[in-house]
């Protein structure tokens, strides 16, 4: 596999987790992602947020297609946010706010940091 025409993704995923944490354990959700072929996943548990990497420069379809197959697999409907790392690196650098909004989705600033972090 040549990775090097793959991208980095960071997944904001809404209705993964509940006040209770989340819904699925998180072998589950890594075991849904790397099944679809999106390689490198990892979540991080806090939040259930995955990052993976992909040859797909589409982050529209990206959506649709995490949406779907969780739902196909896990049987949970979610809301996804993907953006690759650069992305959340330049959301990171436009405030200083604790709490970060991209795309109608709030996260704790530390938790987006967590999520770049887990990529390198």
């Amino acid at each position: 596999m040549d990775e090097s025409t793959w991208y980095r993704y960071l997944v904001l995923l809404d209705g993964i987790k509940n006040d209770s944490g989340l819904v699925v354990p998180v072998e589950r959700i890594a075991y849904t992602f790397h099944t679809f072929s999106l390689h490198d996943e990892h979540v991080y548990e806090p939040t259930g947020d995955v990052t993976f990497i992909s040859p797909n420069p589409d982050t529209q379809s990206l959506e649709q297609g995490v949406e779907r197959m969780i739902d196909a697999v896990l049987h949970i409907k979610v809301t996804a946010r993907v953006l690759n790392v650069q992305q959340a690196e330049q959301l990171l650098a436009s405030t200083d706010d604790t709490t970060v909004v991209y795309a109608g989705f709030t996260r704790q600033r530390n938790d987006i940091q967590s999520l770049i972090e887990s990529t390198r």
